[in-house]
C-alpha cells in the first residue's frame, strides 16, 4: 500500500479516536482514556502502515479549556468534519487584543517539495469595539478603526507543532479611521487534530500574553472509501 493509503488510513484511526471523545459534549474538550480499537489495528497492523505513536490529544483537555478558550470557542463557526490532512484548509480565529478586534483567517496547504513545510495565505480584519462589539461596527466617525489586510506564509508542521509565518503585509484596505503600523504575524502552537483546533500563546511584546485558538471550518474530505461500508461500519 502507498504512501497516501497508510497516512489516509491512520488518520481515519485519529479521527475516529478523537470522535469518540467528543460525542458526550462536542464544544467542550475531555480526554478519552480509551485505547485503540481492536479490530481496526488489526486492519492497519495488516496493511502495514500502523503508527506506533498516535497523537496524543486527550491529555489536552484541561490545559486547552480555559475561561477564555471558551469564550473563542462560542464565536467561531462549526468545525470541519471528515479531514483529510492533519492541517490542510481553512482555519479562523479571533480575539481582543488593547481594544480592538482581531480576526484572523489562515488557508493553508502543504508544501509540495516537502511535507513538513506549509504555504499560505493569512487574512487580518481589525477594528476597535468592546467586547460585544464581535463584528466591525458602522463606520460614523474618525474615531472607528476598521481596515483589512493580506500576509503571504510560509512555515512547519513538525512533531504536532504548526508555525504560520506572515512574510509581508500586501493589500491593505481601510474602511475607516486610520490604519495602525501593522507588522507580520507568526503564529506557532499544538494542534488537536481529533479536533481541529490549533492553540496560540500570543506573546508580541506589545498587546498583553494572551491565549488565541483557532478552529478548522474547511478542508478536503477522507476519499468516500473510508466513509462506506465496510469501513465506515468499523469507524462507528
Amino acid at each position: 500500500m502507498g504512501m497516501w493509503g497508510c497516512q489516509d488510513a491512520t488518520d481515519v484511526l485519529m479521527r475516529w479516536q478523537a470522535r469518540k471523545s467528543r460525542e458526550a459534549e462536542l464544544k467542550r474538550m475531555y480526554g478519552h482514556p480509551g485505547g485503540t480499537s481492536p479490530v481496526l489495528l488489526f486492519i492497519l497492523s495488516g496493511l502495514g502502515c500502523f503508527r506506533d505513536e498516535m497523537p496524543v490529544q486527550d491529555q489536552k483537555a484541561m490545559e486547552w479549556d480555559s475561561e477564555e478558550l471558551r469564550k473563542q470557542r462560542e464565536r467561531l463557526p462549526e468545525v470541519a468534519q471528515d479531514c483529510y490532512d492533519d492541517i490542510v484548509g481553512i482555519w479562523v480565529g479571533q480575539s481582543l487584543l488593547s481594544r480592538s478586534w482581531h480576526h484572523f483567517t489562515l488557508d493553508i496547504e502543504r508544501d509540495d517539495r516537502d511535507k513538513d513545510r506549509i504555504n499560505g495565505t493569512i487574512y487580518t480584519e481589525v477594528w476597535n469595539g468592546a467586547e460585544e462589539d464581535i463584528e466591525p461596527p458602522e463606520c460614523i466617525d474618525d474615531g472607528h478603526i476598521h481596515y483589512t489586510l493580506e500576509q503571504p506564509a510560509i512555515g512547519s508542521y513538525e512533531d504536532g507543532v504548526l508555525t504560520v509565518s506572515g512574510k509581508s503585509i500586501e493589500n491593505k484596505v481601510k474602511h475607516c479611521g486610520n490604519m495602525h503600523n501593522y507588522f507580520a504575524d507568526t503564529f506557532t502552537g499544538e494542534v488537536a487534530v481529533g479536533m481541529n483546533e490549533f492553540r496560540v500563546i500570543n506573546d508580541d511584546g506589545y498587546n498583553p500574553r494572551s491565549e488565541l485558538l483557532f478552529r478548522r471550518i474547511e478542508c478536503d474530505e477522507k476519499p468516500a472509501i473510508f466513509r462506506t461500508w465496510p469501513l465506515s461500519w468499523v469507524l462507528d
